[in-house]
C-alpha cells in the first residue's frame, strides 16, 4: 500500500511540474532605465524566445498619453530569439504605467509585464 501511495505522489509531482513548465511565458520586457528627466529617452525592449510567426504590438502606452514613442526600431534576431526595441520619451513629469503588451506567437496570445516609468 505504501508503494502505491509513493507512486501516486510521484505522478502528482510530475504533473504539477509539467503544468508549471508549460505555462512559462516566452515574452519579456526590459528597459535601460525606468527613471528619466523630461525630454530624455528610454529604450523599451520586448524579447521573445521564438523566431518564427511572431507579431509584435503597436505599442500601447500609458492611459494619459504622457509617454510617447519616438522611434520603433527594426526587429533584431538573436540566437533563436527576437528583440523589438522602441525609444520612448515624456515631456510631463509624473509616474506612468506602461500596460502589458500583447504579442502573438503562432497565433497564441502572450503578454509582457507592465512597467512603471518615472519622469
Amino acid at each position: 500500500m505504501k508503494l502505491n501511495m509513493k507512486k501516486k505522489l510521484v505522478y502528482i509531482i510530475f504533473f504539477i511540474g509539467l503544468i508549471g513548465f508549460s505555462q512559462e511565458n516566452p515574452v519579456s520586457v526590459e528597459t535601460d532605465t525606468t527613471t528619466i528627466r523630461i525630454g530624455e529617452q528610454l529604450q523599451y525592449k520586448i524579447l521573445v524566445d521564438e523566431n518564427e510567426n511572431v507579431v509584435f504590438p503597436k505599442l500601447q502606452l500609458d492611459r494619459l498619453g504622457k509617454v510617447e514613442v519616438v522611434e520603433s526600431l527594426p526587429i533584431d534576431t538573436l540566437k533563436n530569439k527576437l528583440e523589438k526595441r522602441y525609444l520612448l520619451t515624456s515631456f510631463d513629469s509624473g509616474q506612468y504605467v506602461l500596460p502589458k503588451q500583447q504579442v502573438l506567437i503562432n497565433s497564441k496570445i502572450f503578454f509582457t509585464d507592465s512597467l512603471l516609468v518615472n519622469v
